[in-house]
């Protein structure tokens, strides 16, 4: 599956976390997404499922060792509460999940992060 949106672009499937603090997220085409809440804590996130859009989430771009302990605090920087993980080294942060109609079977976000084997970063 390859439509992670940002408002209507394609990109590959994104696992979604919800961290705590201020972080959010947009909509790209297959996400799993974190909401972020602004009063937790950088340790506290919520997996949130797999989404096949990423509509008011941004990209903040690759990394090589890529994992949700490395994306969220630039979420948090950003004072945004919710972000993604795609292609296992794409960070995604924004302000709202995507669409609930986009949510798709967490089997379709199972790329694992390259920073760290055992996560996913679909």
């Amino acid at each position: 599956m390859t439509t992670i949106a940002s408002a209507v672009q394609t990109l590959p499937v994104l696992s979604l976390l919800a961290a705590a603090i201020h972080a959010r997220s947009h909509d790209h085409s297959s996400l799993s997404r974190l909401n972020i809440s602004k009063r937790a804590n950088l340790s506290a996130m919520t997996y949130q499922g797999c989404f096949s859009a990423s509509s008011g989430l941004s990209d903040q771009g690759s990394y090589q060792y890529q994992t949700s302990g490395y994306c969220q605090p630039l979420c948090v920087n950003q004072n945004q509460a919710v972000l993604a993980l795609s292609g296992g080294s794409d960070c995604w942060c924004g302000d709202v999940l995507p669409p609930a109609n986009s949510k798709v079977d967490d089997s379709n976000c199972n790329t694992p992060c390259n920073g760290y084997g055992t996560e996913s970063c679909t």
